[in-house]
C-alpha cells in the first residue's frame, strides 16, 4: 500500500498543475468574480495582447538581425578595404624608397 502511494506520489499530475495555475491567475488578476462570458472576453483580450507582443518581438528581432548582419558585413569589407589601402601606401612607399636609394 505504501508503495503504491509514493509511487502516484512520484507522478505527477500535469491537469493539477494547470488547473493550479489557471486558479492562481483567477485569484490573482480577480477572475473568479466574474461571469463566465466576461472571463472568456478577458482571457481573449491577454493572449490577443500576448500574440501581438510575440508578433512584435518576431519582426523587431528580425529587422535587427539584418541590421547587425549588413553592420557586421560593412565593418568587414571596411576593415579589408583599409588594408589594402595600406598594402598598397607600403608597397609604393618602399618601391620609391628603392627608387632613392638606387639613385644616390
Amino acid at each position: 500500500m505504501s508503495s503504491e502511494s509514493s509511487e502516484l506520489k512520484k507522478k505527477k499530475n500535469y491537469t493539477f498543475d494547470l488547473d493550479h495555475w489557471y486558479l492562481q491567475y483567477c485569484l490573482a488578476t480577480g477572475l473568479y468574480m466574474l461571469e463566465p462570458w466576461e472571463r472568456k472576453l478577458f482571457n481573449s483580450f491577454v493572449l490577443g495582447f500576448k500574440f501581438l507582443q510575440v508578433i512584435n518581438q518576431m519582426v523587431l528581432l528580425i529587422s535587427l538581425m539584418s541590421f547587425l548582419h549588413f553592420a557586421v558585413l560593412k565593418n568587414i569589407l571596411v576593415m579589408v578595404m583599409n588594408a589594402l589601402v595600406f598594402n598598397v601606401t607600403l608597397v609604393v612607399v618602399s618601391a620609391n624608397n628603392l627608387n632613392i636609394m638606387s639613385s644616390v
